[in-house]
């Protein structure tokens, strides 16, 4: 089947527009385009059949509907899986690793957290815990970017002062101590939380939990009446 059929084989509703140049006396195609909207398809850039087919099947006139590959609801354009499916696929995924005291980010968001029993009051369920970065210089870098600056076949020794720079560098980079966190999702926390999610009952099962290793190490326990002094 050539292509001069497949073109004259379609239903005159769905024709797209064609171009064609004026000098060119057999009238092949150049362009097709959206009858609606006018989106017009290159046939050298993809071909006439595909130019075609992308003409009649505009995807601004006809939007395509996406589904997700999880639950099957519709999705945002190109995405195969909603946002829950992918925070719950990516929660599965994760790690889960013990409570190294903090800080916390909310698993699979951007909120952070520096006592556990904040992210239990937010309702979160879990966390992530954190990597922690300070302003650092890295010093090779900079001498590099210089080095594309001059001549060609330059190297760090036509330069003077590097140690000295080296040594100012790694001055700043000690000196540094305001922390920048990131979330790390491959690792996750569970939020512990008592029966009725209260304030009460985390302080509750923190005595608890403070009581029972103290039992276990052989500590005495006070009485009640001496808690309550």
């Amino acid at each position: 089947m050539n292509d001069a059929h497949v073109i004259a084989d379609i239903d005159p509703s769905r024709e797209p527009i064609v171009l064609v140049a004026l000098d060119d006396p057999e009238h092949n195609p150049k362009l097709f385009a959206c009858r609606t909207c006018g989106n017009a398809y290159s046939v050298k850039q993809v071909g006439i059949l595909n130019a075609r087919d992308m003409a009649i099947n505009c995807t601004d006139c006809n939007p395509k509907t996406y589904a997700c590959d999880m639950c099957g609801c519709e999705t945002p354009r190109y995405w195969t899986r909603c946002y829950s499916c992918r925070h719950e696929a990516k929660l599965a995924a994760a790690t889960e690793v013990v409570d190294d005291g903090g800080p916390y980010c909310a698993f699979g968001g951007d909120t952070y957290y520096f006592d556990m029993g904040e992210a239990a009051d937010a309702g979160v369920d879990w966390v992530s815990p954190c990597t922690v970065s300070y302003p650092q210089i890295n010093a090779d870098s900079v001498l590099e970017t210089l080095l594309d600056d001059m001549f060609e076949d330059s190297s760090i020794d036509d330069m003077a002062g590097v140690e000295a720079f080296y040594a100012a560098v790694k001055s700043f980079n000690d000196a540094q101590t305001t922390p920048t966190y990131f979330g790390d999702d491959k690792r996750k926390i569970r939020v512990p939380r008592d029966t009725d999610g209260s304030p009460e009952g985390r302080d509750a099962q923190r005595l608890d939990g403070e009581a029972a290793t103290a039992g276990a190490e052989g500590i005495a326990q006070p009485s009640g009446s001496e808690q309550s002094a």
